[in-house]
This record gives C-alpha cells, structure tokens and sequence, in this order.
C-alpha cells in the first residue's frame, strides 16, 4: 500500500510538471504469451499444408497451460486492486494495465473454448480443466525439480565444509607435530648435554680414589717376598667408569671424606700410644 502510493504521488508529481497527462502505460503495454501466435501461425499453415490434428491440440492445450497463471494472479489479486484504485494509492496507468491484461484473459478464456470445440467437439467444456491439471503437475515438478537443485547445494556445501574442517584438522596436527618435534629435539640435546657433564664430574672421584688406593712406589723397588704376583692381564684391564648422579656423588666423597678423617685420628692415636710406653721405659 505504501508503495503504491508513493508511485502514485510520485508519477502525479512529474505529469504536472510536465504539463501532460501520465501516458507511460503506452509505452509498456502488455504482452500476451508467445504461444498464442504459436497457435494462430501453425493453424493458418494448415489451411495450405497437411499439419497433423495432435500438433494443433498440443499447441492450443500449451496456449491455455501459458494463460493459467494470468487468470490466477486477476482471481487472487484482482479486487484488492480495484480497492486499492478507489482508495487512489494505484496510479492510472497501473489501473489501466490490470484492466488491459482483465480483458485479454476474458477473450482468451472464450476464444480457446471456441478453438478446442473446432478441433473436437466438445473439448471446449473441458480443455481449461485439463489445463489447470497440467499446470499443477508442471508446478509441482518444477518445485521438486528446484528442492532437489536446493538439496544438491546443502550437501555440496555439506561436503566442502566438512573438506575444510579436515584441512584446518589436518592443518593444525602437522603443527602439533613440529611442535612435539622441536620440543623432543630440545629435549634430547638437554639430554645429550646433561649426561656428558655428569660424566665429567664421575670421572674426577674415581681417579682420587684409585690414585690413593694404589700408593707411592719406588722405582725399581722389587715386590716384597710375601706378595704374590699379579697376572700381567689384570694390568691390562680398563678401569669401568660408572656415571654417578650428583646425589650419589656427593656421597661418595662425603664417605671418603670420614674415611681419611678416621685414618688421621687413628695415626694421631697410635702415636700417642707411642710416647707413652716410651716414658714407661725410662
């Protein structure tokens, strides 16, 4: 309603500038259907050549089937028109077109009777029956034929968003992975770095101890008669190197440590023993 009006005043407007009446309706008359110069081409040919009886049936029900939705749209929108007209929220020419296509319905709807009877005789009680039937079979194919092309759509998007999801998935494991890699290598390189600075700190102790475990010798000094000798093969063999943790470490020298304590308190001891006895004797 609101548009209506507004073309209405709006149209009024520009007529009265102009100085003239509103003859745009001239200029975008109405056009009916292609079928139904179809159907007048093909029945003047058979007046001079053998045109088959089926091909004018079909070409007439195709005229009535292309009307159909024209008398539809008068029937559903045809009096809220005229009131609309009355009330002045159509404009004259808008009036004018649906009055012009009111009319060509009007003699279409007869003139097609008329052909239908010419053809078979008594066709024209029922040929607008058939077409209306016609029509609602074309339309319902036409919305099956449309819900499957909107179905098609839903699952070809369904399939590309389901494509991309996997893609920014696949995506985003390949950069979990490089992470979880570079984190390992840092790892194993922390690794690799902590185990060689504990075995340095191993082998410090361990050749302490094996250095005061073995004690001064002289040159060229010959083993006492009570030892035995020692199997030239055990020279040969390596001293096994275990790697300690630094807990285990710090134990070990601890224990050292009280043992040389000990050692020290015991010479300490023996030798005050020793100026004892020898002040007993004098």
């Amino acid at each position: 309603i609101l548009v209506g009006l507004y073309m209405w005043r709006r149209n009024k407007l520009a007529s009265t500038a102009a100085g003239s009446s509103d003859n745009s309706w001239k200029q975008s008359a109405f056009t009916p259907p292609a079928e139904r110069e179809l159907y007048i081409e093909l029945k003047k040919k058979s007046l001079n050549s053998t045109v088959e009886l089926d091909d004018l049936k079909k070409m007439l029900m195709r005229r009535a089937i292309n009307t159909i939705p024209i008398l539809l749209s008068l029937q559903n929108e045809g009096s809220s028109i005229e009131r609309l007209y009355k009330r002045g929220m159509l404009t004259d020419d808008m009036h004018f077109k649906v009055k012009e296509i009111k009319a060509f319905v009007d003699q279409e709807f007869q003139d097609i009777q008329l052909e239908a009877d010419e053809l078979v005789e008594g066709w024209g009680a029922t040929i607008w029956q058939q077409a209306m039937q016609f029509h609602q079979i074309l339309q319902r194919q036409a919305e099956s034929k449309n819900d499957e092309i909107r179905t098609a759509e839903e699952e070809k998007r369904k399939v590309e968003l389901q494509k991309k999801k996997e893609k920014e998935k696949a995506k985003k494991q390949a950069a979990m992975k490089d992470t979880v890699s570079a984190k390992a290598a840092t790892a194993a390189a922390a690794a690799a770095s902590l185990n060689g600075e504990e075995a340095a700190l191993a082998l410090s102790p361990t050749s302490e101890v094996a250095s005061s475990s073995a004690g001064p010798t002289r040159s060229g000094a010959a083993p006492s008669s009570g030892a035995k000798a020692v199997p030239s093969t055990a020279a040969a063999v390596k001293p096994v190197i275990e790697v300690l943790d630094p807990e285990q470490q710090r134990i070990l020298e601890a224990e050292r440590m009280a043992q040389l304590l000990i050692e020290e308190e015991e010479k300490e001891r023996k030798a005050k023993n020793g100026v004892k006895k020898g002040g007993k004797k004098n």
